[in-house]
C-alpha cells in the first residue's frame, strides 16, 4: 500500500509541474490566485503566483516525505503516545496519505487556476472545499484511531 501512496503522490506531483510549465506560456499575465468558498474567483495576480504554488507544492511534498523517513528518536509524539512503541507506524503512515492527498488538492488547484486564466471555466467546483474538509477530517480520525488503538 505504501509503494501506491507513493507512486500516487508522485503522480500528482509531476502532472501539477508538467502541467503549470506546458501551459504557463498560453495564461495571459492576470490569472486568478483565490477562490471563494463556491468556488468562484475572487482574487487575481500576475501569473507568476502559479509558478510559486506549484513550488510551495513540490517542497511541501519533499519535506513531508523527509518527515516521513526521520529517525524516531527525532520524532516527538504526546506523551501517552510515546509510551506506546506501535503508535510510530501508524504516526508516519498518516502522514504519508497526508502528504499524498495534499499532493493532488496542489495539482488540482493549479489545474483550476489554468483553466479559469484560460477561459475554460468559471471557478473551482462548489463541491471542492466540503470535500476536502471530509476527506482530511476522515484520513486524520482513521489514522488517529488506530493510532489509539495500536499496543491495547
Amino acid at each position: 500500500m505504501k509503494r501506491l501512496r507513493e507512486t500516487l503522490g508522485i503522480v500528482a506531483v509531476v502532472l501539477m509541474l508538467g502541467m503549470v510549465a506546458v501551459h504557463y506560456g498560453s495564461l495571459p499575465e492576470v490569472i486568478p490566485t483565490h477562490f471563494n468558498a463556491h468556488g468562484a474567483a475572487d482574487g487575481w495576480s500576475g501569473r507568476p503566483v502559479l509558478l510559486i504554488l506549484a513550488a510551495i507544492g513540490l517542497v511541501m511534498y519533499t519535506m513531508l516525505t523527509a518527515a516521513e523517513r526521520m529517525p524516531e528518536h527525532m520524532v516527538s509524539l504526546p506523551i501517552k503516545l510515546a509510551r506506546k512503541p506501535s503508535a510510530m507506524p501508524y504516526a508516519v503512515e498518516m502522514v504519508g496519505w497526508l502528504k499524498t492527498e495534499m499532493a493532488f488538492v496542489f495539482l488540482y488547484i493549479c489545474w483550476g487556476i489554468i483553466r479559469v486564466g484560460l477561459g475554460k471555466q468559471e471557478g473551482l467546483n462548489p463541491w471542492f472545499l466540503p470535500a476536502l474538509i471530509v476527506v482530511l477530517l476522515a484520513t486524520t480520525g482513521y489514522w488517529y484511531v488506530r493510532i489509539w488503538r495500536s499496543g491495547d
